[in-house]
């Protein structure tokens, strides 16, 4: 009875079967287990559910801050496959070290694969990397964004340093790339104390993903406030032709050129008949 779980992510397959992945956490234990990460799902809509591991009770994961993050793609099988970031750590033994690390299921959550770190920083010098978010694009690539403290040196939440947000495209298991947001390494604090309160947010299309974070680059630790920055990482170039806000930009100069054009021959056919009219008057006034 002193079991329980927090930091609940959901996803649905095209099956309609809804997942449900978490970390496990405890009561009033002395000494409790190291941390787990797990997966619910029910094929019935609620009325029966099976909990299966995904990392079981690890000493990787005593680190962990509880970030997770799934999401599931058609592609790898019949039934599709489940991925899943989690924190855990390539060094246990040192506190506060954390990791961002992928598996993936094709088999509705029953195996999963070897973790492999998505934080491409050097492990020996033991950053934090945490509090993940993944996007699926229409063509399948997934997109992750994560808190990062390589270009600051801070320690995870208690800190008043800004991370940065970075974020690494993936599509397979073989192929990854990163980018990090422009420099937030501004020293500044949240209204609660710490920046890092929710996981970055994250949106994917075919050629480049949007990213969204809470940053405090603007303020100190006297005047404490953040802002909502975004980013764009972009993957494909943009074809001129098949943009339909170049298109609608363009359309707008136009119209406005044409417009324009119209006017200006107005009046000069305006300035040209006034010009008509005075000579005429000039003409005539010595006869009369």
């Amino acid at each position: 009875m002193n079991f329980g779980g927090s930091n609940p992510v959901l996803a649905i397959d095209d099956k309609g079967t809804a997942y449900s992945a978490w970390v496990s956490s405890y009561q009033n234990q002395v000494s409790a287990p190291n941390p787990g990460y797990f997966l619910t799902r029910t094929s019935d809509q609620g009325k029966t559910l099976e909990v299966l591991p995904i990392t079981g009770f690890a000493e990787n994961n005593v680190n962990s801050f509880g970030g997770i993050e799934m999401v599931w793609s058609p592609e790898g099988g019949g039934d599709g496959t489940l991925h899943v970031l989690y924190e855990g750590s390539r060094a246990p033994d040192v506190a506060s070290e954390s990791d961002v690390f992928h598996r993936m299921s094709t088999d509705r959550g029953q195996t999963w694969s070897e973790p492999k770190p998505v934080n491409d920083d050097d492990p020996e010098q033991l950053f934090f990397s945490g509090i993940p978010k993944i996007s699926l694009a229409p063509n399948g690539r997934l997109d992750a964004a994560w808190f990062d403290t390589r270009s600051t040196r801070a320690p995870p939440p208690t800190t008043s340093t800004t991370p940065r947000p970075r974020t690494t495209a993936r599509r397979g298991r073989r192929t990854c790339g990163s980018a990090s947001s422009p420099s937030t390494a501004r020293s500044g604090s949240s209204p609660r104390g710490s920046i890092l309160n929710a996981p970055p947010g994250i949106a994917s299309t075919d050629s480049f993903a949007l990213v969204g974070w809470d940053d405090t680059r603007n303020f100190d630790t006297v005047t404490e406030g953040q802002d909502i920055y975004v980013a764009a990482v972009q993957y494909d170039e943009i074809d001129p032709a098949t943009s339909n806000v170049l298109k609608y930009v363009l359309a707008a100069v136009v119209g406005v050129a044409i417009v324009g054009l119209l006017f200006v021959l107005l009046a000069l056919l305006a300035r040209r008949r006034e010009t008509g009219r005075s000579a005429g008057a000039r003409h005539a006034a010595p006869a009369g």
